[in-house]
């Protein structure tokens, strides 16, 4: 086969794998792990509907490392990592050696990649953790959020649902509390209300 021809088999490849991927997820599936939950509470972000990818770019797989690609097939970002998570507001974490960090839409590292859990961006900021404690950093990689909490969610509507005591509240970006952590779960805020659990009661 000509080098040529491996080129095109491999750009058609790499377009339906993301056709496939943007059908199933919207191009905006996580695939980074969840984080093991803290004692009586569940840590893991709740992702939030109609996360914009950056410059439509979805992940793709070849030879077991991820990179990003076109839907239209055009690989824009190598495969590199062995795990990745969505482009939104224009970073994606992957996973490198030193652990988890953000990349831009070039393949460039935003801030340093040592974090044992990313997730998506949303609002400008994104969760991280280490140590089984989470906090959120900007699109520069910079500390927004100390890792003070037990559990953090991403933010919608200027709040984040968070976790304190074996108790769920709401902190806004500087990490003031809002809402007291005073429930056994809480959901995101959408339209100006969010859904909260206390006991059996929703």
């Amino acid at each position: 086969m000509s080098a040529g021809a491996l080129t095109v088999g491999l750009t058609r490849a790499l377009a339906l794998a993301c056709a496939m991927g943007c059908a199933v997820a919207g191009c905006a599936s996580p695939q980074v792990p969840a984080p093991a939950p803290a004692p009586a509470m569940t840590a893991t972000p709740t992702p939030l509907p109609n996360q914009p990818a950056s410059a439509h770019l979805c992940a793709v797989a070849v030879d077991g490392r991820w990179g990003f690609a076109e839907a239209s097939g055009v690989l824009r970002v190598a495969p590199t990592w062995p795990e990745v998570g969505p482009f939104a507001e224009g970073r994606a974490a992957v996973r490198t050696a030193a652990g988890w960090g953000y990349i831009d839409a070039t393949g460039a590292l935003q801030g340093p990649a040592h974090w044992d859990d990313a997730y998506a961006f949303s609002e400008g900021l994104a969760v991280v953790a280490r140590r089984g404690r989470y906090g959120a950093i900007d699109t520069e990689g910079r500390v927004q959020l100390p890792l003070d909490f037990q559990g953090l969610r991403s933010f919608s509507e200027g709040l984040a649902p968070a976790g304190k005591g074996g108790r769920w509240g709401f902190v806004d970006p500087t990490g003031r509390w809002v809402i007291a952590p005073q429930f056994d779960d809480v959901w995101h805020f959408s339209a100006g209300a969010a859904r909260v659990q206390a006991g059996e009661r929703l």
